[in-house]
């Protein structure tokens, strides 16, 4: 079946678990037949059925493995309903808690989120900026994407410009969105929930405040304790 796939001009391969689980051991022996062809692979890790839905900690594991097999981005596949069985509103439903957490793990540059829904990439978009990667959109709903990534539509109108567009490193991005989603906050806590050295902490700080992204803040307790926040 690859031979047949490269042989047709296809150059990447998605490795999927929607169908069943795949063991470890036969990814390995995929992943050797993928590069044996000279072909580049994703993983896409699933959050389908109920009983992983009760259970973020395999959403994690399953990431993590991912990006141990060393695939470049992992895609994370969105239930098209929420727990109740109802289309999603922007926000409502949706598992905050979950995406928030894998993204604060691994970094939103490091996940696409494959959203079949206008109104989960919407949440997706106020949640994590207008540069989150998506897939699953249809093509006739492209158009309506861009304008909501610019902030030209109701929802995302006025929404504040990613820091991608001031060319940081992989490490301030990540200590961004980790601000981003919870401020203010310390150097400390960035330090344990990046698992960051701390010298790269300090420098992507350093960065973030320098261009005006993030702000330092007093605490009115002790005026010698600092937090970072948004501008």
């Amino acid at each position: 079946m690859l031979e047949r796939l490269r042989a047709l001009g296809f150059d990447m391969i998605e490795i999927s678990e929607s169908a069943g689980v795949i063991p470890l051991e036969r990814k390995g022996q995929i992943l050797d037949e993928i590069s044996k062809l000279s072909m580049d692979y994703i993983f896409e890790v699933t959050w389908k059925d109920s009983e992983r839905a009760k259970s973020p900690a395999s959403m994690f594991s399953k990431v993590q493995e991912a990006f141990d097999l060393k695939s470049d981005k992992v895609i994370v596949e969105l239930r098209e309903e929420d727990a109740s069985g109802r289309p999603y509103a922007a926000r409502e439903g949706m598992p905050w808690d979950m995406l928030n957490e894998i993204a604060g793990r691994f970094g939103p540059p490091n996940l696409i989120f494959k959203a079949t829904q206008t109104s989960q990439r919407t949440g997706l978009i106020l949640e994590f900026g207008p540069a989150v990667n998506l897939a699953g959109v249809p093509v006739n709903e492209i158009l309506t994407l861009e304008m909501q990534r610019l902030g030209l539509t109701p929802e995302t109108l006025g929404l504040s410009r990613p820091v991608e567009d001031d060319a940081g490193s992989p490490a301030s991005k990540f200590v961004y969105h980790l601000i981003k989603a919870e401020h203010p906050i310390d150097q400390t806590t960035l330090i344990l929930r990046s698992g960051l050295p701390k010298r790269t902490v300090q420098g992507a700080l350093s960065y973030l405040v320098n261009k005006g992204l993030v702000r330092v803040v007093s605490e009115s307790s002790d005026m010698r304790k600092h937090k970072f926040t948004l501008r």
